[in-house]
């Protein structure tokens, strides 16, 4: 190949691999982004589930399976994904579908990955690159690439994660003990009891405008340090 169409072919590739480097980042961002919600969501019902219904051995074993076989799901999505965007010459077909250069720019491409078994002339592959490079001299191939939702995935695992610390730093038990026994569920993890205003005071019958003083115990965890008792 001429130096000309050497260096032309040079810029190509690094100008592909820049468009590349942003399709692999956006799946990467755009999976873990709906394994991150799917695993909240999915521990959040799980503890409403078995606070109030105490679920059994059998129910648990079957709420973690599932929860691995989501997360595997996620994780099998994010690896093909991975691998359809791990050559170049996958990036160029995709800057191909958004800027059609009539498949001149995956030609130039696949050249420079299989120059030892490229099926064409040198002399064509030249004529090939010069014309595509001079094609796309004043076009951005990023352009090509929904950027901004790389910046959107990236604020959703974010906000996602300070919603998950402040609930688990406010509900630390409430939190571990039901993800305790969403993982753990051989294990003997007792679930929280349900939260009970217990009268201790009996039956009253007093004059209206008498002020009285009545008595409770509350049973289970409590969310507030003050509560107020109707007295009428």
């Amino acid at each position: 190949m001429a130096p000309a169409a050497e260096e032309a072919l040079r810029h190509l590739v690094m100008r592909v691999k820049e468009v590349r480097r942003w399709l692999v980042a956006l799946s990467a961002l755009k999976v873990a982004a709906l394994l991150f919600l799917f695993v909240t969501v999915y521990v959040a019902v799980f503890a409403y589930a078995d606070h109030h219904l105490h679920m059994g051995l059998t129910a648990r074993l079957a709420a973690l399976c599932l929860l691995i076989a989501g997360s595997c799901g996620a994780l099998y999505a994010l690896a093909r994904s991975l691998i359809s965007h791990v050559s170049c010459s996958r990036a160029a077909n995709h800057i191909e579908s958004k800027i059609s250069f009539r498949q001149q720019l995956v030609t130039a491409i696949e050249y420079d990955e299989n120059k030892a078994d490229y099926l064409y002339s040198e002399a064509l592959a030249d004529c090939v690159v010069q014309r595509v490079f001079e094609a796309s001299a004043d076009i951005d191939f990023k352009t090509t690439v929904a950027r901004r939702n790389a910046y959107l995935f990236s604020v959703m695992i974010a906000l996602g994660m300070c919603g998950v610390l402040f609930f688990a730093h406010n509900h630390y038990v409430f939190f571990s003990t039901y993800l305790a026994r969403l993982t753990r569920p051989l294990e003997q993890v007792e679930p929280i009891p349900t939260t009970e205003l217990i009268a201790l005071t009996g039956d009253i019958v007093t004059e209206p405008d008498v002020k009285i003083r009545l008595a409770a115990e509350i049973r289970g965890p409590v969310s507030y340090t003050h509560l107020t008792l109707p007295t009428n």
